[in-house]
């Protein structure tokens, strides 16, 4: 039987993983929806942004979001793993990921892609981490917030699109057969 003690560490670490998701996705949300974006972006990105203006915050919006991505993906890397630990090996995509954002060459859309790609990626080790507290565990539900598909043709979607993997769809529409 797992004691209790790993059972207590796995749990606190997909609170600590779904805090750092969430925070991601707010970062990346106030990334797409900033008045500044545009100014950023593609050809208008060459130039330097006016301090204090629009550009200037979006500028610090990504570069705080890209070094947000890479102390939570440094830390599942340091979990040594354990539950929700990122490998050594993954790591280097995520970081790839994020070196890959790059604004002037992706323009607006494409940065917007991008951000919505790493999110994603992140979204995939918080579910794979789910599954795996779910099998050495029990029941993952009491111990973790539920995700935010609300129904099964949402998580259809998410796996067509690539944003999750096959176990991980899996396991969701198994969670809402309730």
């Amino acid at each position: 039987f797992p004691s209790h003690d790993n059972m207590a560490k796995s749990e606190g670490a997909l609170r600590q993983m779904d805090t750092d998701l969430s925070t991601l996705k707010e970062e990346a949300n106030a990334i797409k929806t900033s008045p500044g974006l545009s100014g950023v972006t593609g050809v208008k990105g060459v130039f330097p942004s006016y301090p204090g203006g629009k550009a200037a915050k979006a500028e610090s919006l990504l570069s705080g979001f890209k070094d947000r991505v890479k102390l939570v993906g440094l830390n599942l890397v340091r979990q040594g793993g354990g539950i929700g630990a990122m490998t050594e090996k993954e790591w280097p995509i995520v970081e790839g990921m994020v070196a890959n954002i790059d604004p002037v060459k992706l323009g607006k859309q494409g940065t917007i892609e991008a951000i919505d790609k790493v999110v994603a990626k992140m979204e995939q080790f918080l579910n794979n981490a789910r599954i795996q507290h779910s099998e050495s565990f029990g029941d993952v539900s009491k111990s973790a917030p539920a995700l935010e598909f609300r129904t099964p043709e949402e998580v259809r979607r998410a796996y067509k699109a690539g944003k999750i993997d096959r176990e991980s769809a899996k396991a969701i529409l198994k969670d809402m057969e309730v």
